[in-house]
């Protein structure tokens, strides 16, 4: 059940007034280190502007410490991801950020089937998302299949650069485990959709990157050690730390022009720092997709025991 203190009819007549509104809904939600059978309440807080959102997640339960902070800027495309937690001995607390750069048009000069960026005869244009402008965010309270979550829309464009050019990136965030489309998302997680339309392609036979770097911070303080589990049609950045691990995966599958296209991946740089009951990953990669007037993909982010969910296959470079 969902109990909204803000309307949304109401949320859309305070934004132009105040420039920032307050939504506080009740999900009830498996903890993360909870069983299945134990449900708990958390608070969702979503902070909206015009540009900027900021979702938390708080457990309701007497005497567990359970946190989990989502920040999102729709000028700069960058996403920050906190999750603490406290309970039964254990101790957890990580930081992902997921910065989106540029697009890219690229052609597949050496034949290798991915963007290098060290052979600039592969480099057709680059349009830096930095320099779309938002253009619009906005907030709804959903429901899927009875469990209640929070959906983020984010729009962005330069219609005098670009005329035909548009970046949406969409959140979703769930107060239990579901599985959403060809996902299974957790309480302790944000699932994003990417759709980049009317990209102005310069030549016929380029396709589309897109430039993105994450970096994952986690701090345990836990005894024993979980397995790493995989699953088909995803691929994984992942952190561990005790039996934790935190992650940014996506899946191989995009949507282009209606049509069920592949996602292929260049990891430029994977560098690791790992130590008892720390851990700390940079990643620098593209995504490519097909080239095509509408792409949509769907990837995702957060923190998990290998237990809960099966992932995609760690990536080193």
């Amino acid at each position: 059940m969902i109990r909204q203190i803000i309307s949304n009819n109401t949320l859309r007549r305070l934004l132009p007034m105040v420039g920032i509104a307050f939504v506080i809904i009740f999900l009830m939600s498996n903890g993360f280190t909870a069983t299945a059978q134990e449900k708990e309440e958390r608070e969702v807080k979503v902070e909206l502007s015009q540009s900027k959102a900021v979702i938390e997640s708080k457990s309701k339960v007497v005497g567990r410490e359970d946190e989990l902070k989502i920040e999102f800027d729709n000028g700069s495309h960058n996403f920050n991801f906190e999750y603490e937690s406290e309970a039964a001995g254990s101790e957890v607390e990580v930081e992902i950020k997921v910065e989106l750069f540029d697009l890219i048009e690229w052609r597949d000069v050496n034949g290798n089937g991915r963007y290098d960026p060290d052979v600039p005869e592969e480099l057709v244009q680059e349009i830096g998302l930095g320099d779309l402008s938002p253009r619009s965010l906005d907030y709804e309270a959903i429901e899927v299949d009875g469990v209640p979550g929070v959906k983020l829309v984010g729009v962005s464009a330069d219609p005098d650069k670009y005329p035909d050019l548009t970046m949406t990136l969409t959140l979703y965030m769930f107060g239990e485990f579901i599985e959403f489309g060809d996902n299974s998302i957790e309480p302790t997680s944000m699932k994003f959709d990417i759709e980049i339309k009317g990209f102005p392609f310069q030549r016929d036979d380029t396709s589309l990157a897109l430039y993105a770097k994450v970096v994952m911070k986690a701090e345990a303080e836990i005894d024993d050690e979980g397995d790493k589990n995989s699953e088909d049609g995803e691929e994984t950045i992942e952190a561990r730390v005790g039996k934790y691990i935190s992650f940014f995966s996506w899946s191989t599958a995009v949507t282009v022009d209606g049509q069920q296209g592949t996602v292929d991946q260049n990891v430029r740089k994977y560098e690791q720092m790992a130590e008892p009951g720390e851990s700390e990953l940079v990643s620098e990669l593209y995504l490519l997709y097909p080239r095509g007037n509408t792409i949509i993909h769907d990837p995702k982010m957060g923190v998990r025991l290998p237990q809960a969910s099966g992932v995609g296959c760690t990536l080193f470079n």
